[in-house]
């Protein structure tokens, strides 16, 4: 076979083959967010024996704090492991997992405002 009728066998067998289709432009991306919105949260107390209580987003969140550690309810999100540690006087840093997403927010005072995130 010559390289002419290969390029041709070729040409034939590639022709079928075709790649993903593309997004067209009025198709929108989703997100699998649980919750998701802007942080404000209250802690009252301290890291020893408190509370954590406020939004994420428009979900509520309260949170019950002894020996640094937190649990509480957001949500239809079921798994927390949430830490609450003082960094500074009177300033907190508030760590741990919300559901599958690792979360990291520093307290100014008692208050804790962040911006967006999404949270599954």
């Amino acid at each position: 076979m010559n390289r002419f009728a290969l390029l041709a066998v070729l040409a034939i067998f590639t022709a079928g083959i075709t790649s993903a289709p593309a997004a067209h432009a009025n198709e929108s991306l989703t997100n699998n967010c649980l919750v998701e919105g802007d942080v404000n949260l209250t802690i009252n107390g301290s890291e020893t024996f408190g509370s954590i209580s406020g939004w994420i987003g428009q979900t509520n969140f309260y949170g019950r704090v002894h020996m640094g550690r937190v649990d509480g309810n957001l949500g239809s999100i079921s798994f927390m492991n949430l830490f609450l540690n003082t960094i500074n006087r009177g300033d907190f840093q508030l760590s741990g997992w919300i559901g599958n997403t690792s979360v990291s927010w520093r307290s100014f005072g008692s208050w804790i405002n962040a911006g967006y995130v999404c949270l599954n």
